[in-house]
């Protein structure tokens, strides 16, 4: 897959990693962890869109009518470099997110904008 660029996916969310990454059945995800209480996808910014925030809002919905998913998402632009096609992504931690354009990212109260 030709990079270009990635996203992390923050989702403050008590559903197990490796429970949502399976309703979720997205093999563009590469990657998924959780830290305190936030689990992180890594998504290919180019397959990020309205429909697979909606997607994901969806599911967790489905498993926690009372999550607020507006709240409790948030998308960060990462800048990487890429050690193997799959997995192994190393961050440069010192502009990580400095530019992120939400709007384009889909975060926050743009949802549903028209992008």
């Amino acid at each position: 897959m030709k990079s270009e660029g990635w996203i992390d996916v923050q989702i403050r969310t008590a559903v197990d990693t490796a429970e949502l990454l399976g309703m979720l059945a997205d093999p563009v995800i590469q990657d998924g962890w959780e830290e305190n209480g936030v689990v992180h996808l890594y998504w290919p910014k180019p397959q990020w869109s309205m429909e697979a925030r909606a997607r994901l809002n969806s599911i967790l919905q489905g498993v926690d009518p009372d999550a607020s998913t507006e709240r409790d998402i948030r998308v960060e632009k990462l800048p990487i470099r890429m050690a193997s096609p799959v997995g192994s992504i190393r961050r440069a931690d010192s502009d990580r997110s400095a530019d992120c354009d939400q709007a384009e990212l889909g975060a926050g109260g743009a949802a549903g904008t028209g992008h």
